[in-house]
């Protein structure tokens, strides 16, 4: 048998069954086994015992809860592979996932990977309109090639070392936008994106509209971190969006009309007053000395 190619960081907590599908799912990859690593970011039961039946490939290391952002660290320092790969527990791949992704690398240390993420809860308006955002807002800032363009962590591959170099993700960006600075800055060392549009998960994340808006507000309060980043990088400024970026997204579901395409405008709409609300929350933290790191796992609900 050849040496594995990538290893897959795999951060979770407290969702067993979600880990035990989403394993279960890289067991079948094409070209595997992948080695796996599992990081029980401090789930109130371990998440080893869900581990265990997978055999050696699989690793669960488990620490104290610290957020995704160090728990994706941790599993890459845990890697022995020139590649990583990175999903989330409520992502299942598609059988070519793993491939795509390093032949799409193809060997580019400099290059930063992402593939496509599709939503599987077509019925779930929460979830189909967070997915919505996520699509418009790609396109908003430049595709793959824009100044502020960046891919998720559900769906990354990273060359390891690289990523070490940069210092993995920023753990202060603790509710979320780690992943577009994590974007920004690989691209100002010197390193590009490159997609790779065969390499597609399926997102799993069953939404509730409380945790719809958590969701979103917690993105306000990442962007405004992150838009500090840009601007003491000296590369210029970026603020939420202007009228013509609200505009576009408020009405992009309308230009192909479905049954649910006005309340996929509305809770869209929605969305961006949470995102608001969370972005001047930040700002006024700043103002009175700094942001500050929230408690719990940081993830959405």
């Amino acid at each position: 048998m050849t040496e594995p190619q990538a290893t897959i960081v795999l951060p979770s907590f407290g969702r067993p069954a979600h880990v035990r599908d989403c394993l279960a799912a890289l067991g079948a990859l094409d070209g595997g086994p992948y080695p796996v690593v599992v990081v029980d970011d401090g789930s109130p039961e371990p998440l080893a015992p869900v581990c265990a039946p997978f055999g050696d490939a699989v690793r669960c290391i488990r620490q104290d809860n610290a957020g995704p952002g160090v728990a994706r660290n941790r599993g890459v320092a845990e890697a022995r592979t020139r590649l990583v790969l990175f999903i989330d527990d409520d992502c299942r791949p598609e059988p070519g996932w793993a491939r795509a992704l390093i032949e799409t690398q193809a060997g580019d240390p400099d290059a930063l990977v992402g593939g496509l993420v599709v939503n599987g809860l077509d019925r779930n308006v929460w979830s189909d309109a967070a997915q919505a955002i996520l699509t418009y807002s790609y396109g908003a800032f430049g595709g793959f090639d824009g100044r502020l363009a960046f891919f998720t962590t559900n769906n990354l591959c990273v060359d390891r070392d690289r990523f070490l170099d940069l210092g993995g993700f920023d753990a202060s960006y603790a509710f979320a936008s780690e992943d577009r600075d994590l974007s920004f800055r690989w691209k100002a060392a010197g390193g590009h994106l490159r997609h790779a549009p065969d390499a597609v998960v399926t997102h799993l994340h069953a939404m509730t509209g409380a945790g719809f808006l958590r969701q979103q507000y917690a993105y306000g309060r990442g962007a405004r971190r992150f838009h500090g980043r840009v601007r003491d990088s000296g590369t210029g400024s970026v603020e939420m969006g202007g009228k013509a970026f609200y505009a576009g997204l408020l009405l992009h579901p309308l230009r192909r009309p479905t049954p649910r395409a006005v309340v996929r405008s509305v809770l869209i709409g929605t969305a961006h007053a949470a995102m608001l609300a969370g972005y001047l929350r930040e700002r006024r933290a700043e103002g009175s000395g700094g942001p500050r790191r929230p408690t719990g796992d940081g993830r959405d609900a």
